[in-house]
């Protein structure tokens, strides 16, 4: 059975009323039962909540490069380790190469030191040569060993930038935001996508000041979009306002996720903290919809059925 939530302060805006006109109509008695509010409450605190992923990754780069490709765009399905932007490696590829040189060069000078070293050795032992000289040819050897090692470094540096100059999806899931375009220059943090992970969701919402107080963290909430309702946890809230605008972050993790949320779907978040104004649940078949206004009889001073418009607001089975 389907409940209305009704506002209380809209049943007496509207009454339709025939004591005007001239012509009464005459009276017909019918048969009619009589539906009683199955409760009446103080309305909970309602907000609109935004559906985001669980997981959800802003991707950033770590060098200053242009943008050379986008290749994909705001809600794209993609996998793990799939392509997302490219971007321009004409310098980090001339950094590889000049690297590659290096170690092939000093290759080269190491392969010559040791054998200088080893020549050197022999030649000591038959007194060919003297202690310092062999020293010095030691020496050079340990410097062309360094020198080799370096370019190494830089080898390995270079192909890292090289290989972080394709930006890449951390994990399977949704494109939410693409913050580039071909030809922007990327700086060192900068956002370029935000992916979100399909699977589990969560409600992103924000309450004034005067009631983050209120809200416990793991205690139960209802959500809302269109005739549907499902149980949700407060997850997280925040300790301090955005932007300094007076609202407080509250996460929400869906309990029962029966009915199907999209992500960046907007949501009603109907928390467990009373406002002034009150509510009535009423069953469905109790209502009159008629030249798209809803309405309900209700009994007057006189017993009388009398009709009243109103506007009705959240329903559950």
């Amino acid at each position: 059975m389907k409940y209305n939530i009704i506002s209380l302060s809209l049943l007496s805006l509207f009454a339709c009323s025939e004591e005007n006109k001239q012509d009464k109509p005459t009276s017909i008695e019918v048969e009619a039962s009589v539906i009683y509010p199955i409760s009446i409450q103080e309305e909970n605190l309602k907000v609109s909540g935004l559906v985001k992923s669980q997981e959800r990754a802003v991707i950033t780069t770590r060098i200053m490069s242009e943008v050379k490709q986008v290749l994909v765009q705001a809600g794209d399905q993609v996998k793990q380790g799939d392509n997302l932007l490219v971007l321009d490696t004409q310098e980090i590829q001339a950094r590889v190469n000049q690297a590659k040189a290096m170690v092939a060069e000093t290759q080269a000078a190491l392969t010559v030191a040791e054998q200088d070293v080893a020549r050197y050795k022999a030649l000591l032992k038959s007194n060919s040569v003297s202690v310092k000289e062999n020293e010095n040819i030691v020496l050079h050897y340990e410097s062309i060993v360094a020198k080799h090692e370096a370019a190494k470094a830089m080898q390995t540096e270079a192909a890292y930038w090289l290989k972080h100059a394709i930006i890449k999806a951390p994990f399977s899931g949704t494109i939410a935001q693409v913050l580039m375009d071909a030809g922007s220059i990327t700086n060192p943090g900068m956002p370029l996508v935000v992916i979100e992970k399909n699977g589990a969701i969560a409600i992103q919402c924000f309450v004034d000041e005067s009631v983050i107080n209120k809200i416990k963290v793991n205690e139960t909430v209802y959500i809302s979009a269109g005739e549907g309702m499902s149980k949700a946890t407060i997850n997280s809230k925040s300790n301090s306002s955005t932007s300094n605008s007076g609202l407080y972050e509250v996460e929400l993790t869906v309990e029962d996720n029966q009915q199907t949320y999209l992500l960046g779907q907007t949501v009603a978040v109907l928390f467990n903290i009373k406002n002034s104004q009150a509510s009535v649940w009423l069953p469905k078949r109790a209502l009159v919809f008629k030249d798209d206004q809803t309405g309900v009889f209700v009994l007057d001073g006189n017993q009388q059925a009398a009709l009243r418009w109103v506007k009705t607001g959240l329903s559950k089975d």
